[in-house]
């Protein structure tokens, strides 16, 4: 009768680490971006904001936006992809250090400009700023949210 005692206690602390390491890979994931106006000035720069909001009722673990999780590019109204003509950022590689902890509720966020220095924004008209948050070939070896969030926001641009 006595290894049968063992064998529960053995199996009640297996089972307490399951679910401890499992911890903060699962929940709702939402992603907002929001534009700072709805014209832009080809001398000017329009920001986009975009957020990370945990929607789900469990804390859940996430990599911020700095470690080249975040893509940005703009579409004209043909759908064809405005060449990016600003510089190429090379990030930092991520450690699970850097996950940031979301409580049920709580959000993070980025704001990046929508300027001339960084695409060719000569024609106007209408473009669509599309930007997806991409985790799926990121293990840091804690569990996190691993996934592909896609949006768009659309603005119009006025020539100065």
């Amino acid at each position: 009768m006595v290894p049968l005692v063992a064998v529960g206690i053995t199996m009640v602390v297996v089972s307490a680490w399951v679910a401890v390491y499992s911890w903060g890979a699962h929940g709702e994931l939402r992603m907002e971006g929001e534009l700072d106006g709805s014209t832009i000035v080809l001398d000017g720069a329009l920001n986009l904001t975009v957020r990370l909001k945990n929607v789900g009722a469990t804390s859940l673990r996430v990599l911020p936006f700095t470690f080249g999780t975040l893509s940005v590019w703009l579409t004209n109204e043909t759908g064809s992809v405005v060449p990016s003509i600003g510089p190429s950022p090379i990030f930092a590689s991520p450690t699970s250090s850097d996950l940031v902890t979301l409580r049920a509720g709580e959000s993070i966020g980025v704001r990046r400009p929508i300027d001339d220095a960084s695409w060719n924004l000569s024609e106007p008209g209408y473009y669509l700023v599309n930007y997806r948050y991409d985790t799926r070939e990121i293990n840091l070896g804690l569990p996190h949210w691993r996934g592909m969030l896609n949006d768009s926001t659309g603005f119009e641009m006025v020539l100065a």
